[in-house]
Parts: structure tokens; sequence; C-alpha cells
């Protein structure tokens, strides 16, 4: 499968970037669309550039990074268009194909300020594909014939507006880009299958995902067949007030290679980077919140193999255990380092 995004004024307008009803009147901004000579169009880009050297980017721009970064861990095709000529998304290390030029060039944004570098109706869509759209009103782009095209060939269209578009047949998410958008809930869109191992008495689902050339397996495994005794296991249905059942399940994550070596949980040679160990813990969370849904779980546990990775364990928890609706419970247990997530 594969993924496009397309941005529009809806992006950046929460950094401050105007949107068209805002700057439509603006002489600099009517001087570039009215005139033709190259030197006055790219005197009047300097001069709307040089207002706008303040502005940042905001955390959409950078949940836009975290989702190629999601994309290329699950080998999904993602590309991310915008009709934007700001470089909000390159100034948080993003990835984007500016239809109409980019301000760091001002002669791309003479060249396509009327016809776009790319048609994207061109786009070759098949099914299981996804088109999400952040923030591009009408008037930035007719979106009805592109949604038809996309639908036509078995893919899927979101549409991230702060108003609703009624021109579109499939569903606008309305609100705020920065409350409306997350990879975690958008990955729930990008199919990516669990497999599944019959063991008899139960079934093990195993998530499979790579970061930076290691490959790695999150396993999902009845709780009740992993517990190792009695005692253990009224203690964690005391603590988290429910019994044992099938709705219950215990995570654990590995190296491929150590699944495969028989050598379980044995540590990389290298050590993680933060933005390794950041990416990890979004996947782990974003598989979580898939498996819950395929599974209808009710309780999530886990314990950590190794000491160090405690702290990374209890971030993550407290990152994102509410986030996908799940009360905590962190380093509990004879060693301190169990943990329990239930359904709220």
């Amino acid at each position: 499968m594969k993924l496009v995004v397309l941005s529009g004024a809806g992006l950046s307008s929460p950094s401050g970037m105007p949107i068209y009803d805002e700057i439509k009147l603006d002489s600099d901004y009517l001087l570039l669309h009215s005139a033709q000579a190259e030197d006055i169009v790219i005197g009047a880009i300097s001069s709307l550039k040089s207002r706008f050297l303040h502005i940042k980017p905001n955390s959409v721009h950078r949940e836009l990074v975290k989702l190629h970064h999601y994309c290329q861990a699950h080998g999904v095709e993602a590309t991310h268009y915008t009709l934007n000529v700001d470089d909000l998304i390159e100034q948080v290390g993003g990835r984007v194909h500016h239809l109409h030029g980019n301000i760091k060039d001002p002669k791309s944004i003479f060249d396509h300020k009327d016809v776009a570098s790319l048609d994207l109706n061109s786009i070759t869509w098949a099914s299981g594909d996804l088109m999400v759209v952040l923030g591009v009103s009408n008037n930035g782009y007719p979106l009805s014939y592109l949604e038809s095209e996309v639908l036509a060939c078995g893919g899927s269209f979101l549409n991230f507006n702060i108003v609703n578009n009624d021109d579109l047949l499939s569903q606008t998410i309305v609100g705020d880009l920065s409350d409306t958008f997350s990879v975690l809930e958008l990955s729930q869109n990008l199919h990516s299958e669990f497999n599944i191992i019959d063991l008899g008495d139960y079934e093990i689902d195993i998530k499979t995902f790579s970061i930076n050339e290691r490959t790695y397996e999150v396993y999902f495994t009845p709780t009740q067949f992993v517990v190792t005794s009695e005692e253990e296991q009224k203690e964690l249905e005391e603590l988290v007030g429910q019994k044992l059942d099938h709705t219950a399940y215990e995570i654990k994550f590995d190296l491929q290679s150590n699944r495969e070596s028989e050598s379980p949980f044995e540590q990389p040679d290298n050590n993680f980077t933060l933005r390794e160990l950041n990416l990890l813990g979004m996947i782990i969370a974003s598989t979580i919140k898939a498996h819950s849904s395929l599974r209808q779980v009710t309780l999530y546990t886990a314990s950590a193999t190794e000491d160090n990775l405690v702290l990374f364990y209890n971030r993550l928890a407290n990152v994102y255990a509410s986030r996908l609706q799940y009360d905590h419970w962190c380093g509990f247990g004879s060693e301190g380092v169990n943990y329990a997530f239930k359904k709220q």
C-alpha cells in the first residue's frame, strides 16, 4: 500500500502563517499572483518572506515527521505533497514535495505559481492505498475529483480540517489539526496485519517492523498462559480489580534475530538513540491500539526484562496509556518491573 498526504494552509496556520482569506488582499500577495515579470514576482516573494521569518513549526509538522518514520518502519510508501511554499516541515527534518514552489527557492515559486509542479490526478491508485488531506479548502484544491479517483480504485480518503467539506463523500475529521491529527490514530488506517501463531491451547499475535535495519517483533500472548504462579495471578487480579480471562494479554517485544538465534531478549550491539527509542515507543503504542481492536482486549500486562528498560516502560506508560484509554500501574511485583494497563 501507499500513503499520500496533501497539506494546505491549515497545516501552517497554527504557527501563524496566514490562510487565503487573511492574505488575499495583501499588496505583496496580489503582486505575486498578478505580475508576470520574474524580478517583480521574486521581489514580492522576498518581501513576504521577510515578514514571516519569525514563524516556527508546530506540533503537526513534527507529527508528520513521525508519520514518515512510522511508514518507513512498516514498509509503507509515503509521499507528502503541499500547497504551501513555507519550509516549516523541512525545519523539523520532514520531506515534502512543494506543488507551487518553496520559499528557499523563489524561482521555483515563480515557475509554479500558476501551474503546479505535479498533477495529483496523475497518481495511480490501488486497493488499500490511503490519501490524507490536511488543512486544504476547496479554494486551495478541488478535492472531490481526487477523492473519487482514490475511492474508485479501492483506496481510502481522510480529510482533516476545521470545517466540514460537504463536497466530499468521505468523513471530514473536524477540528484543529493539533487536536485531531496524530500518528497513533492514523496508524489504524495503515493496514499492517498481525501474524497469528496457533499453539493449540492459545494463539500468539505477532507484529513485525524495522527501525534502522533492526527488525523487531511485538508478541501478544494471553496473560493467563504467562503467569507463573497462583500467587502472582492473585496479586495481579487484586491490583487491577478483574479476573484474568481471554481478554487479557501479555506484551513483549524483541529483535527478530534474537528469536531466530534462540537468544531471547539479548541486547543489541549498539545502544539505542533517543530518536530510536521514541519511535519504538510510538510504534509499540500504535500496535497495542490495533491489537486492542483485533482482540477486544480489556487488560494488558508487561514486564521489563532488563533494568535499563524500566525507564523506557515508565515513559511509554505515562505518555501513551491515557491516549489509548487505559489506566495503568507501573513497577509493581517483587522486583518492581511489572506493568498493567486496564481499559477505561
